[in-house]
């Protein structure tokens, strides 16, 4: 029959087994930091894109901008609007789904044939 300080002895883990229960744990603890981590990073440009205005140029003397909050596209300025062919794509062609409404500057004299 053991005594109380055998039984105690014989319900610890030895050197080796500890070692293993915290080379696991360890390893366990920086997986859930990689996955955090990169789920972290890949959130970012869902951040940043809710967060900018695109524009840029649409004929001479007009220009195009996109609210990426509320889904507008403006053409603003005086005069055509570039002519794209098949070829070629609207530079909001990249965005058109983020697309919910369209506002035409009263100088917009045409909107283009495509």
């Amino acid at each position: 029959m053991k005594n109380q300080a055998e039984s105690e002895k014989d319900s610890e883990p030895d050197g080796r087994e500890n070692c293993v229960m915290w080379k696991r744990r360890t390893l366990w603890t920086g997986l859930a930091l990689l996955v955090s981590l990169m789920v972290l990073l890949l959130t970012i440009p869902v951040w940043a894109a809710g967060e900018e205005n695109t524009t840029g140029s649409c004929g001479d003397a007009l220009t195009w901008t996109l609210d990426s909050d509320t889904g507008t596209l403006t053409i603003s300025g005086s005069g055509e609007m570039t002519n794209w062919g098949l070829d070629d794509n609207p530079p909001w062609y990249d965005d058109r789904s983020t697309v919910r409404s369209v506002i035409v500057g009263d100088g917009v004299t045409s909107i283009g044939s495509r």
